[in-house]
């Protein structure tokens, strides 16, 4: 560029999308939610395409393609959106800024492609099947894919190269919530004239030609489809091309709208506007748009969950042979179980409500991995992190991706497969890893509110009394305990023997629920499970009831109001937690039955196998400062600033 370019501005202010404090704060959240929506759904296409062998097939090819240009596209503006809105401040570097603008532009444009190239391996596939396999050879598929990032990125470079090229000495405030090139442009000090018609006409070409490849094929294709005699054909064609034709019309029409239309005084909000939705709402809908109706996906789907419910109780599976076999010697003929599998009754028998139910628990399952992996990361990276009540919370989050993992995906195969057949060993090994966990989560809690005891009560010999030391034998505690008197109760349900009806009123093997299954009496059973569950749920309930009785008489004597408000804050995290917790457990197991008992255990359930393992990472992490200051000291060692 040589003398032509003498650009003085080192970094752009981003003006985003409001600059209302509370707004942001409300937008950050919302914005993450979608983000990590759009990432795992797309991640969710390739591992099937990848994994599946019914789905190695031309579409499914170029949907994984495009599913990874969706993750880039995201990752390439949302990030730095998300850090901006949580900071409060949008300055981004001149580097930063180029580069944010190269990569949305070059995945955009060959998004345009990439449509374009499954627009036509939809012609081939309806217009000419007999030719089909041959002419969507691997080859051709990796060619059309190549050509497509390869003219998307090609283009794209000429854009962007050309508006480097221009000066940048004056006004930084960029009017948009990412850098937009055709805004950025606008900032320039040179002459903008012939920069701004050579990027239109690229523009165009990059919208217009795939667009007339795009055209040209459904015109091709609705031809065939007029000329076909047979209705299902013509139902069939029409299903396979349904769901590209939608997203077509969604990104192009929208592109068209913001790049090819003329500007005006309310064009920079009116684009911001378009923005949020082909930046933020496309890349989300696309995955849904082609799995929501898509029998391939769903059989593929159902087909990973049962592997992975089945690889996940592998081991236990074995164990729980072995262990079966030991209780058989010991009891002789007592026990001669000739059940094989169980049937879940789950939720709802309803189809349509089954599939309702499926995305929204595939929502909460995704959300409480990623929110209590988030909460693992922070406290293993931030050192401010590293004091004894983070090291209890990463245990928590710990177990709760654990426990999420032990009945969530059983749940999701059967509501998309529609039936809830699982093996007996299957079953038991479920219900025995759901007590365990279960039961050390109220160990930990315990142990939680021990550590509260100590650091309201005595705050000068807190750092001595809990050392790491101390932490690991409290944590370690928490986990042996709660696996000993879970592996207790669940001997007492192995050593029925169970040969009647098979089906379990709900959606996961319940221990309480399968023992009214079996042949023998169960008096005695019922009664040892009930002391052993009473011991497991009060134990820990009287130490957290000690500890904060405890406290309270600490917080009274406070003389200072800051204290007392400290205090408070300290402890209302884990107090929420602990209501939401033994509340759930005391009357779920603990209650009195009734005829309406298994419809509202199966209520109760719902709360806390599926919400509750939500709301611990929310409720630990909203408020808390500590980990606020975390996140944004890790924002900022990705690159981005704080507003001082």
């Amino acid at each position: 560029m040589g003398a032509e370019n003498h650009s003085s501005v080192t970094e752009f202010i981003l003006v985003g999308l409001t600059n209302h404090r509370k707004t942001q704060i409300l937008l950050f959240l919302v914005i993450l939610l979608i983000y990590a929506l759009t990432v795992v759904g797309n991640l969710m296409i390739i591992m099937l395409v990848r994994g599946d062998s019914s789905l190695h097939t031309p579409m499914y090819f170029f949907l994984s393609n495009l599913a990874v240009l969706e993750i880039l596209y995201v990752t390439s503006s949302q990030p730095q959106m998300l850090a901006h809105l949580f900071v409060g401040n949008g300055a981004i570097s001149f580097t930063r800024c180029a580069f944010q603008m190269y990569m949305v532009i070059c995945l955009g444009s060959t998004e345009c492609f990439l449509l374009a190239a499954m627009a036509y391996d939809r012609y081939f596939a309806i217009c000419h099947p007999l030719l089909y396999v041959i002419a969507m050879s691997k080859r051709r598929q990796v060619q059309l894919a190549s050509a497509s990032w390869a003219s998307g990125f090609l283009l794209a470079s000429i854009n962007v190269g050309i508006t480097l090229h221009q000066p940048y000495c004056g006004p930084n405030r960029i009017n948009h919530f990412f850098c937009d090139m055709p805004i950025v442009l606008k900032l320039a000090c040179g002459n903008i004239d012939v920069t701004e018609h050579t990027i239109i006409i690229l523009a165009a070409l990059i919208i217009v030609i795939p667009f007339f490849v795009i055209l040209t094929s459904y015109m091709l294709i609705l031809l065939t489809v007029i000329r076909m005699r047979s209705a299902a054909g013509r139902r069939k064609a029409f299903s396979t091309c349904a769901s590209h034709l939608t997203v077509v019309i969604l990104f192009y029409g929208i592109l068209i709208f913001v790049y090819l239309t003329p500007g005006s005084d309310t064009a920079p909000d009116r684009d911001k506007g378009l923005a949020v939705f082909y930046i933020l709402v496309t890349p989300f809908l696309n995955p849904i748009i082609y799995t929501l109706r898509n029998k391939d996906i769903h059989g593929a789907v159902s087909r990973v969950l049962q592997w992975v419910t089945t690889s996940q109780l592998r081991f236990d599976g074995t164990f729980l042979y072995q262990f079966a076999d030991r209780q058989e010697l010991r009891m002789g003929s007592e026990n001669r179980s000739s059940l094989t599998e169980f049937i879940l009754v789950g939720l709802t028998s309803h189809r349509q409500t089954q599939i309702l139910l499926f995305v929204v628990v595939l929502l909460i399952y995704s959300l409480s991995i990623l929110g209590n992996l988030v909460i693992i990361m922070l406290v293993q990276t931030d050192s401010s992190l590293q004091t004894p009540m983070y090291f209890f919370i990463l245990h928590l989050s710990v177990l709760e991706i654990l426990y999420v993992n032990c009945s969530m995906p059983q749940l999701l195969a059967h509501l998309l497969s529609g039936h809830g057949a699982i093996s007996f060993t299957r079953c038991m090994g479920q219900m025995y890893i759901i007590i365990c966990l279960g039961s050390a989560e109220c160990f930990l809690l315990g142990a939680m509110a021990y550590d509260r005891y100590l650091a309201i009560c005595h705050p000068l010999l807190y750092v001595i009394a809990m050392g790491r030391w101390r932490q690991v034998q409290l944590a370690s505690a928490c986990w042996a305990s709660g696996f000993l008197l879970a592996s207790i109760n669940a001997t007492f349900t192995f050593r029925l023997s169970y040969c009647g009806p098979n089906r379990i009123n709900h959606f996961f093997c319940d221990m309480p629920t399968m023992v009214k299954l079996a042949c023998t009496d169960i008096r005695e059973t019922e009664l040892n499970i009930i002391v052993v569950s009473a011991l497991t749920i009060l134990l820990p309930f009287f130490i957290i009831l000690i500890s904060y009785m405890l406290i309270l008489s600490s917080v009274i004597r406070m003389q200072s109001a800051t204290g007392w408000r400290k205090a408070f804050s300290t402890c209302a995290s884990h107090l929420t937690v602990v209501i939401l917790t033994y509340g759930l457990l005391i009357i779920t197991y603990l209650s009195s039955g009734s005829e309406a008992s298994p419809d509202r255990d199966k209520g109760l359930a719902v709360f806390y196998v599926l919400v509750t393992p939500l709301l611990n990472p929310i409720i630990y992490t909203l408020r808390n400062k500590d980990i606020h200051g975390a996140v944004s000291r890790v924002l900022q060692r990705w690159g981005f600033k704080q507003e001082r």
